[in-house]
């Protein structure tokens, strides 16, 4: 897999998050600050239940905060979690290609899979049908066929449900990625493997 280019420059903010909180009941979650700049691989740490997937949500707008701000300085940014969730439907790999990115021509959509190993009819196979490794595949297809490609990719336990295979093919491809990371993972070898820059500790 060879995810585009982003030409994202060294030390420029791609997001900021400044004294975050949120409310689950009579606990307060937080208060979380910060930074990413320019490639930064950045893993989230911390213990199950600590927060690391609300902390996740909240940065990508489907929780709102209780308290602070998250601002997304990069134009942008792509999420994938462990299920690929955005992948649904009995539709077809490249229906979803096309769905998600609405200004692809056909030829341009079945080039972009071709990438991802999607070639021929493999691009005319059922999403439902996918394995998790292609799963992933697909997901990373669709999401850097934006245009621009995105310079932050959020990702959630990608290697779940990957076998050791798949994510020697998905540790190679963001090794090829010159955009900035952050990722909440409990695999050692995976966050070794991308070389993550630090941690940021729920």
């Amino acid at each position: 897999m060879e995810l585009a280019p982003t030409n994202l420059p060294s030390g420029r903010t791609v997001l900021k998050v400044d004294a975050l909180t949120y409310q689950i009941g009579e606990r307060t979650l937080g208060p979380w600050s910060l930074d990413i700049r320019g490639p930064e691989r950045v893993a989230i740490s911390g213990p199950n239940g600590a927060g690391k997937t609300t902390l996740l949500k909240l940065l990508l707008g489907t929780l709102t905060p209780t308290s602070g701000t998250v601002t997304h300085v990069t134009p942008t940014l792509a999420y994938l979690d462990q299920h690929v969730d955005h992948l649904t439907g009995d539709g077809t790999l490249f229906e979803a290609m096309i769905a998600g990115n609405a200004a692809l021509d056909n030829n341009a959509a079945r080039a972009m899979l071709a990438r991802f190993g999607f070639r021929n009819r493999m691009a005319d196979k059922p999403v439902s049908a996918l394995s998790g490794g292609e799963r992933l595949r697909a997901g990373l297809a669709c999401v850097m066929a934006a245009d621009p490609p995105p310079d932050l990719l959020i990702l959630d336990e990608p290697t779940n449900h990957l076998d050791i295979e798949s994510v020697d093919i998905l540790e190679a491809a963001l090794n090829g990625y010159d955009g900035a990371i952050l990722v909440v993972s409990h695999d050692q070898r995976f966050l070794d493997a991308i070389r993550i820059d630090r941690r940021f500790n729920v």
